[in-house]
């Protein structure tokens, strides 16, 4: 899980492609670090919508906190 945090974290991010029905703007993306490459989803927080049940400037933290629930429940 290390070499993913890192290589999401600081790898080269190169965009594949637009997802056109969401609320925000989300992308297709590679990211590659050295000799690794994974496909991602990116979801800037630039492109993130108000939405009323939610507060705002919390969806980039909301995708990171269910990545690490899903990671810990296996």
């Amino acid at each position: 899980m290390q070499k993913l945090k890192a290589l999401l974290g600081d790898g080269e991010i190169t965009l594949q492609g637009l997802f056109r029905w969401g609320s925000n703007y989300t992308f297709l993306v590679n990211t590659r670090l050295g000799d690794q490459e994974v496909r991602a989803v990116y979801k800037p927080i630039r492109g993130e919508q108000p939405l009323w049940d939610f507060p705002s400037d919390t969806l980039a933290k909301r995708e990171v906190a269910a990545y690490e629930v899903s990671e810990a429940l296996g």
